[in-house]
C-alpha cells in the first residue's frame, strides 16, 4: 500500500511537471514538480499509518482517518486564505515539509514524519497481530 502512495505520487508529479513544462515552456519543472509531490510522501504516509493503527487496534474507529484526510485538504486549500492560526494548521500532518517547489522542503520534519509514519504502521500490524482472528 505504501509502494503503490508513492508510485501514484510519482506519477502525478510527472505528469504534472510535464503539463507545467509544455505551458511554460521551461522543462526543469519536468523535474522538479515530482520532487515536490514526492515530498509530500512522509505526509501521507503518516496518515496511511493513522489508518494502519485505527485497523489493527480499534478497527470500528477506521473511519477516523477520513476526518484527518478531510482536515488536512481543508488546511491545505483554506488554511492561510481563512488566516488560521499556525498551531491549527500544523495539526494536519503534510503541513510540517513546507511547499515545495515554492519553498524549501523541512528535512528535519521529513524524517520525524517518516519515523512516525513507520511508527503508527508498525504498532497497527502489532495490534492486528494480537487480535483474535480465525481463518478457515
Amino acid at each position: 500500500m505504501a509502494l503503490g502512495v508513492i508510485g501514484v505520487l510519482a506519477v502525478t508529479g510527472f505528469a504534472t511537471g510535464i503539463g507545467a513544462a509544455v505551458s511554460v515552456g521551461d522543462s526543469t519543472y519536468i523535474l522538479d514538480v515530482p520532487g515536490a509531490h514526492l515530498a509530500h510522501a512522509p505526509g501521507v504516509l503518516s496518515i496511511l499509518g493513522i489508518a494502519a493503527l485505527l485497523y489493527g487496534l480499534i478497527p470500528r474507529a477506521l473511519g477516523i482517518t477520513w476526518g484527518v484526510v478531510g482536515y488536512s485538504l481543508f488546511v491545505g486549500m483554506f488554511g492561510t486564505t481563512m488566516d488560521l492560526p499556525r498551531r491549527i494548521q500544523e495539526l494536519s500532518p503534510m503541513e510540517h515539509i513546507g511547499q515545495p517547489p515554492l519553498e524549501s522542503v523541512s528535512w528535519p520534519a521529513m524524517s520525524i514524519l517518516i519515523l512516525v509514519a513507520v511508527g503508527l504502521m508498525g504498532a497497527g500490524l502489532a495490534g492486528f497481530r494480537r487480535r483474535d482472528l480465525e481463518s478457515k
